[in-house]
């Protein structure tokens, strides 16, 4: 049938469907079947129509799509354009069509966040199946009934035939709305049920197709381009067609690709024959239905259950359902809980999607510790990636490397040659057998035989085969895009010939089989890793096009920038699930380890998404495959097995074998992604599991590597005679460290950062001690353990208590470390609102954490004294903006600023439990000394470290009166100016109850409100939500006073004039004023250690004079000299010049006249 009538027949099809179907409606027990996927294939302007049923056509104003393909490739026409969206379009019963481009497709999340300039959205991005909602408002009208919904191919870019719809539904309200297909059944294609073409399944027609597909000179370029080209289909698939029987290509789409490279539609019918009849030599009871793969779901993406499966069906994959909508998913199935893991234990093949198995992680130290373990081997085939891995298309190439070099020049070239010798050898008997047998017999030698150095095929593309570069074409180093097109279709070919060799002969999982025994006597567990492609050399990783050598950074061949990286990166992360070199051999050939994490950082920042838990993997990933049992030629007895070779590195490689590159690139948007928890234990757990296999080694060791020739060169020791201490003393969420540094210098920043997060000082003590025998010079000493115990007692009252050690204790347990006061202890709880209550079982806490405050609610007064190690005077806490609750480690009490200086002008405000405050800003120094064993709650503008002094000055205060009765756990301060001298403040509910109270000072008054702690019986203040009232009250009166406007302090945004109760609010309350009268507030605090304010009240303008005194009579200082209005003023007296003694001020304000003393102590 011609091209011409076989449309006038759509068309015809089309408008019966419209004339009859529409007014059919569906008889009992009868449903439309819709059969998936939908393959949009076909020449320019190619349509489908499917028929849906809509019995209730109302509100529907929706249409959802799941779609694979739906955007053009690069082509070097459409370079910094955004025409990647011009592809597809859509209508409805014979409407207008709708592009299905950026601006009418909304995708979900995470799709639509997945692209960047000058794209206008996913389509055209890295995400190759897309989800969206696009609306019908512009198409045709749905009618109660059948309904035809048509998908056209606009046309295509070169490169793509059309695309694949892999679900539909029309909807009402978006998509969170209904469905309106009641009546629609969609069932899927069964590859296992396809057959040959009719009229083609005949040996002649296939033995004619396998002639074709391999067939030379035959084919053309594309249809906007039919020039002939070189390549035969063979050239740029596996030679034997398998990837298209495998990842179940149909014949409708065969036929129509051959029908684009210039081939009749007879042609393409005989080559899908050939196709069929591929025999894959699946396992009995598989079918390619259950074992083989889809064009839209990447080979090898990563799911539970998929290791389970026959090696056979590895590369399928576990389909892109399962590439996980947040990194952070993916911690459940890297470190999952006990249920999780007996689930995933009992898998027999992979569920069909994330909401089909729920999964939970366990980040305590003990479960990562056990996940971690560098003699295990994390199981990468079932740990799902928060990403599309790269799907079967982009292992093509699009310019056949016989093309872009020649015919002659690439067919004759050693490398296309060693491919052609390996492909026949293996189909010889015995030949696999042998090669297997080879490595096995040679698994202790640097550099492997027999299969795992085998194929000799490879290509770089930076710097060519000799007998391939006079044949480079122009572009291959000018700024076009053809060039890098090329160079990378040359690693594809590469790497699809070399899956077809591998998948054919079934060597991907033969890595146990050839190093098992080896393994360190049994040592070390390769069992996950025995998935793995037994092969030595860059044949994953080189995909990533920062490996093509391109001088333009800007060009191809992905349309921006960002997508590039994002193919580096998903290529460095499936060499490591599939060529990882299993600890075997390879050193840094087959994973590039230098550049993972930061690929991973660039898609990290180029997409605005966070990568944390897959920057972990790799992490561990790395270390274990450097824990090898490989020692170097000729060694001497000492060199214990595992310090490596550079083909094997081992403890040698110590930039990979330690764990430096967790506080590396992308470290801040770690400690947003994951809790300062989390990071601790995760931390503590990659310096557990790295130690106990680090104190293997000796000086020896360390020796042996200062005086190997490339030890400066890769920077693994200093000079033994070389002294260093930690860099950077700050715990915040810049990049602590650079791996690039000596290893030993970048150890000591790492354990600096360790002890930031809390990591157990035993484990830091430990892996100090350690490094200082293999690196003397650094000051490794300042997180050596004191071996002396010591002792602190804490006085608690009863009720609410906050506290602190200065201790750390034997045991951290809760459970142990509390049971002296277990009788008197009611709650226990943290900043983060976890609690601990040994009388109602709970126990959210778990462990004391030494780097924090914590609440204590005991029933009478009582002490309580811990036994423990006294805590290093070099430790720091990494405080985050905003509130954070503090420990107050020295033995000593100390006035505030001298206690936290370190946190410099970041400091904010400080608030004990009693509701003192320490708050420069407002000149309001009601907490001015901090003491051993309490807690406090501190508030910093931006992310700080705070290290106390060594030793404090050991001065106190006279006590200074508590601005309210009574602890509050939960507390808010409300800051009223402009009030008459010695009133009183309330802050009342609306019941009457007295929640705050406060005395007006120098015109101010800071009223702490007390809030109820929901955990207790007993009502401590106002409840979260609750609405409050401010009262005047002075000898004569309580009046209400009317809130006009209030400011919150901290974050300098104006709130609703309305006062509710919410912790941890300080808020600038302005309300209706009082009378004014002259008066003058004696100086506060009196005594004063450093500074005090002295406050008046102006009833009108005045020139005003502010003089201090000393005993003898001498005028010390002048604070004011000037004329000021009406109103409160305050001035603050810096008395840290002065001596200790008493001094007197005098003030004159026009007719006004006050003198007073002020008491000075040193």
């Amino acid at each position: 049938m011609s091209g011409t009538m076989r449309y006038v027949w759509g068309l015809l099809s089309i408008g019966l469907l419209l004339a009859l179907g529409l007014t059919q409606f569906l008889k009992a027990d009868e449903e439309v079947v819709v059969t998936l996927p939908i393959e949009v294939i076909g020449p320019d302007g190619y349509t489908v129509a499917v028929e849906v049923y809509v019995s209730d056509t109302t509100g529907v104003d929706s249409l959802y799509l799941k779609a694979h393909n739906l955007g053009y490739n690069y082509t070097p026409a459409l370079e910094d354009t955004g025409g990647y969206d011009k592809k597809a379009s859509f209508r409805i019963n014979g409407g207008a069509w709708i592009p299905i481009d950026n601006e009418h497709f909304k995708a979900f999340y995470p799709e639509a966040v997945m692209y960047r300039e000058p794209l206008t959205g996913p389509i055209g991005g890295p995400y190759k199946t897309l989800r969206g909602m696009i609306s019908i408002r512009e198409t045709g009208k749905l009618h109660p009934g059948r309904n035809v919904i048509e998908f056209r191919f606009n046309g295509t870019e070169g490169v793509t035939s059309g695309y694949r719809v892999l679900e539909l539904d029309l909807r009402r309200g978006g998509r969170r709305g209904t469905s309106a297909l009641e009546g629609t059944r969609f069932v899927w294609d069964d590859p296992a049920t396809w057959r040959a073409p009719e009229g083609y399944d005949t040996p002649e027609a296939v033995a004619e197709g396998k002639a074709l597909w391999l067939e030379r000179r035959i084919l053309t370029a594309n249809p906007r381009n039919p020039t002939p080209i070189v390549a035969a289909c063979a050239d740029c698939h596996a030679e034997s067609g398998r990837d298209l029987k495998y990842f179940n290509f149909s014949n409708h789409a065969i036929i129509e690709r051959a029908k684009f490279h210039g081939l009749s539609e007879d042609e393409g019918k005989k080559i899908a024959a050939y196709i069929r009849s591929i025999d894959l030599k699946l396992p009995p009871g598989e079918t390619v239905a259950t074992c083989g793969g889809r064009p839209w779901n990447p080979p090898y993406q990563p799911g539970p259950g998929l290791s389970k499966r026959p090696v056979e069906c590895w590369a399928a994959g576990a389909g892109v359902d399962w590439a996980l909508a947040e990194d952070r998913d993916v911690l459940a199935y890297l470190a999952p809980d006990a249920a999780t893991e007996a689930a995933l234990n009992a898998l027999k093949g992979v569920p069909p999607s994330p909401e089909h198995f729920p999964a939970r992680a366990d980040l305590s130290v003990e479960n990562l510790v056990r996940r971690f373990d560098l003699k295990k081997s994390l199981p990468l085939s079932d740990i799902p990636v928060a990403y599309q891995m790269p799907d079967i298309f982009e292992w093509w190439p699009d310019i056949y490397p016989g093309d872009y070099f020649g015919d002659e020049a690439f067919h004759s070239s050693q490398a296309y040659q060693n491919w052609k010798q390996a492909y026949e050898e293996l189909e010889q008997p015995g030949k696999v057998d042998a090669l297997i047998e080879e490595a096995k017999r040679d698994v202790n030698n640097w550099m492997s035989r027999g299969l795992p150095t085998y194929f000799r095929f490879e290509m770089n593309t930076k710097d060519m085969p000799q007998d391939i570069r006079p044949y480079l074409p122009e572009s291959w180093q000018q700024n076009t895009g053809e060039g890098e097109i090329a160079k990378l279709s040359v690693r594809q070919w590469i790497l699809i010939k070399l899956w077809e060799l591998l998948h054919a002969h079934k060597l991907e999982d033969k890595i146990v089989e050839i190093y098992g025994d080896n393994a360190r006597s049994g040592e070390i567990d390769l069992t996950n890793w025995d998935r793995n492609w037994p092969v030595r050399g860059m044949w994953v990783y080189d995909m990533a096009t920062h490996k093509q050598g391109s001088k333009f950074a800007d060009i191809g061949p992905y349309p921006t920038k960002p997508q590039d990286f994002y193919f580096s990166m998903a290529w460095y992360q499936m060499a490591q699930i599939i060529n990882s070199g299993t600890r075997t051999s390879g050193g840094t050939t087959n994973v590039d380890w230098n550049y993972v994490f930061g690929l991973i950082n660039d898609v990290q920042r180029e997409y605005r998404v966070r990568f944390g838990a897959e920057y972990l993997k790799s992490v561990v990933t790395a270390m274990q495959t450097r824990t090898s049992w490989y020692v170097e030629r000729d060694a001497p007895e000492w060199m214990v097995p595992g310090f490596g070779k550079q083909n094997r590195p081992g403890f040698k490689d110590l930039k990979v074998f330690m764990p430096l590159n967790w506080f590396y690139l992308g470290h801040k948007q770690r400690t947003e992604e994951f809790t300062s928890e989390e990071m601790r234990n995760i931390t503590e757990a990659l310096l557990r599991v790295w130690i106990e296999e680090a104190e293997r080694y000796d000086e020896r060791h360390a020796e042996w590597i200062r005086s190997w020739k490339d030890n400066t060169k890769h920077k693994v020791l200093l000079p033994a005679d070389s002294t260093y201490d930690v860099r950077y003393e700050r715990c915040n969420s810049v990049v602590p460290l650079d791996p690039n540094w000596y290893k030993d210098e970048a150890m000591l920043q790492f354990l600096y950062q360790a002890q930031c997060y809390g990591v157990d000082p035993a484990v830091l003590d430990r892996v100090a001690r350690f490094m200082e025998r293999m690196s003397p010079g650094g000051n490794w000493e300042r997180f050596f353990l004191s071996t002396d115990t010591t002792h602190q007692t804490l006085t608690l009252e009863a009720g609410w208590n906050l506290v602190s050690l200065h201790v750390q204790p034997a045991s951290d347990r809760l459970d142990d470390l509390l049971t002296p006061i277990r009788d008197r202890l009611v709650l226990v709880k943290d900043g983060d609102g976890r609690v601990y209550s040994p009388e109602l079982g709970v126990d959210q806490i778990g462990r004391w954490d030494w780097r924090r405050a914590y609440m204590i609610f005991v029933t009478e007064p009582t002490t309580w004294t811990v036994e423990g190690r006294a805590i290093p005077e070099t430790a720091s806490i990494g405080l985050e903006a905003g509130w954070n609750l503090i420990p107050y480690w020295p033995t000593v009490s100390m006035p505030v600023s001298e206690a936290l200086a370190s946190l410099g002008s970041s400091l904010v405000l400080v608030k004990d439990l009693e509701g003192r405050l320490y708050f420069p800003e407002y000149d309001i120094y009601t907490l001015q000394i901090l003491e051993p064993g309490r807690g406090y709650k501190v508030y910093v503008s931006r992310a700080a470290t705070l290290t106390y002094p060594a030793s404090g000055s050991g001065k106190r205060s006279p006590a200074v009166a508590s601005v309210e009765d009574g602890a509050a756990v939960l507390s808010s301060v409300l800051i009223l100016e402009g009030l008459p001298e010695g009133g009183r403040v309330q802050v009342r509910t609306t019941s009457g109850e007295v929640v705050g109270e406060g005395v007006v000072r120098a015109g101010r008054v800071a009223v702490v409100v007390r809030g109820d702690e929901p955990l207790t019986e007993v009502r401590e203040g106002a409840e979260v939500g609750e609405t409050l009232t401010l009262w005047w009250v002075d000898e004569d009166e309580a009046r209400r006073l009317e809130v006009r406007r209030v400011m919150d302090v901290l974050t300098e945004r104006e709130r609703p004039a309305a006062l509710q109760f919410t912790p941890d609010q300080v808020w600038a309350v302005e309300a209706e004023g009082l009378p004014l009268e002259f008066a003058v507030q004696a100086p506060y605090p009196n005594p004063v250690v450093e500074r005090a304010t002295i406050s008046y009240q102006l009833p009108e303008a005045a020139e005003v004079r502010l003089e201090m005194f000393d005993v003898l009579g001498r005028r010390v200082a002048t604070l004011v000299d000037e004329h000021q209005e009406a109103g409160i003023h305050r001035v603050v007296i810096d008395a840290r010049d002065l001596a200790g003694g008493t001094y007197f001020y005098r003030l004159q304000a026009g007719a006004h006249r006050a003198t007073g003393q002020m008491v000075v102590i040193r």
